[in-house]
């Protein structure tokens, strides 16, 4: 029924990560540790380095949420980041949640983009789920990013 459906490589991705998650019922089935309060960054030997992709979880989530989408482009050769959204982990309680401001939200991601900018001497791929995919929207429409890939953003 698809036979001849060209994807664009964002695409690809996202249908990687649906599929892995729909397969395993959960990112890894391991515990998460530190997956649900810190961030995470796969860092490949330098000779295979090609450029960083930022990896944004969504509102109250956390790098966990992502960790099938990392683990399944460990080998790519691309620097993988998964961040901690300030105030938007599993490791903060409800009240804190959503208190930081927009403008605090997308200052801290411009400063992440500008360390993996200087890093490679390019913009990253941006890669963001709900929330997520829209603070990476709006870095892209800034021009901080060359690729963007959004799963379930929110509008």
């Amino acid at each position: 029924m698809l036979r001849g459906l060209r994807l664009p490589a964002s695409a690809a991705l996202v249908l990687l990560f649906i599929l892995l998650c729909t397969a395993t019922g959960s990112p890894g089935g391991e515990p998460p540790g530190d997956w649900l309060i810190a961030g995470q960054v796969f860092d490949p030997p330098e000779v295979f380095r090609k450029r960083s992709v930022v990896i944004l979880h969504g509102f109250g989530g956390s790098p966990y949420d992502v960790k099938p989408l990392m683990d399944a482009l460990e080998g790519s050769g691309f620097r993988l980041l998964a961040p901690v959204i300030p105030g938007e982990t599993e490791g903060s309680t409800v009240e804190e949640r959503g208190e930081s401001t927009f403008e605090e939200k997308m200052a801290w991601l411009e400063g992440v983009i500008a360390a993996e900018r200087e890093r490679f001497g390019r913009n990253p791929y941006l890669v963001g789920f709900s929330m997520g995919g829209t603070l990476a929207t709006l870095a892209a429409a800034q021009g901080m990013a060359d690729r963007l890939a959004l799963v379930s953003p929110y509008f």
